[in-house]
């Protein structure tokens, strides 16, 4: 079954032709996060042995939900700082050594810039992951 929306015409007559694609396009784009989220309201809701069924109930929830928080990628250099993080860490958890740190000056500046950029980069996922 196919579905097919109509607008009044007098509703978007203000509108030029490229922002009427426009609509249409962000409409079947909404339409499919709709459906998408309302499968997945299914799969928690629905029973394993019968026929999966999406009712009225699940797709407004699925409205709700897709309105409420849309699904945002995250940006890249959040990742990037989250294995420099782990990383850092990691190295700095090894080359802690405490007798080459009291006799070695450049084993500790070296082991500082490692730490101090570890719990900068620590910080920064801290802050940052919530976006």
């Amino acid at each position: 079954m196919e579905i097919r929306i109509i607008i009044d015409e007098d509703k978007i007559v203000n509108f030029s032709g490229k922002a009427k694609e426009k609509l249409k396009e962000n409409l079947e784009k909404f339409a499919m996060e709709v459906i998408n989220e309302s499968e997945r309201v299914e799969q928690l809701y629905g029973e394993d042995d019968i026929k999966p069924e999406i009712t009225a109930s699940m797709l407004e929830q699925a409205v709700r939900q897709t309105k409420r928080s849309p699904r945002r990628r995250k940006k890249k250099y959040i990742t990037i700082i989250k294995v420099i993080s782990h990383t850092t860490t990691f190295i700095t958890g090894l080359m802690f050594d405490k007798n080459s740190l009291t006799n070695n000056g450049f084993y500790f500046m070296f082991f500082s810039v490692i730490f101090f950029t570890a719990g900068i980069t620590s910080l920064m996922v801290i802050l940052k992951d919530g976006e």
